[in-house]
């Protein structure tokens, strides 16, 4: 065989395959580079996008805050606004009930009966008075009785 020295070609084609892997190399890292650019770039796009719903949302929150506040504000007056009507029309109903109490009185006390002492308490009202017999007496808690006006006369 002749002496053909094939180190330079061996050398050279090495030295292509080295630059070739050098150039795949950097290409792959640069593509690597855009990539995890691009993937960062959309992630922070995706947290703008996120935080700008967060405060749409946080808004409308308090906005609804607010507007709960000023529903139980007026549920409160309401409140109260019932409970005065209530009162007034308790006071309507009771107007006359010191006048029906004393007509009734004069209507249900027998002759010979003298009332001293009228005091009411609530809803209970405290008669003294001064009686000729006992016959009377019993007259009067059984008249008490049937009105419609006195519930359950006690004699003390």
């Amino acid at each position: 065989m002749s002496s053909i020295n094939l180190l330079p070609w061996r050398e050279k084609k090495a030295l292509l395959q080295k630059q070739r892997y050098l150039i795949i190399l950097v290409g792959v890292a640069i593509s690597c580079f855009i990539v995890v650019m691009a993937g960062s770039q959309w992630l922070s796009y995706q947290i703008i996008q996120q935080e700008a719903r967060n405060a749409f949302l946080t808004q409308h929150i308090n906005q609804l805050d607010k507007d709960i506040g000023e529903i139980q504000y007026i549920n409160i007056k309401r409140g109260a606004l019932a409970k005065r009507m209530q009162l007034i029309e308790q006071l309507q109903r009771s107007r006359n009930t010191t006048a029906t109490i004393f007509s009734e009185l004069v209507t249900l006390t027998p002759e010979g009966i003298r009332l001293t002492y009228l005091s009411r308490v609530d809803n209970i009202l405290l008669i003294d008075g001064k009686t000729n017999s006992n016959n009377r007496l019993s007259t009067f808690i059984r008249n008490l009785n049937n009105s419609i006006y006195f519930i359950s006369p006690e004699l003390s």
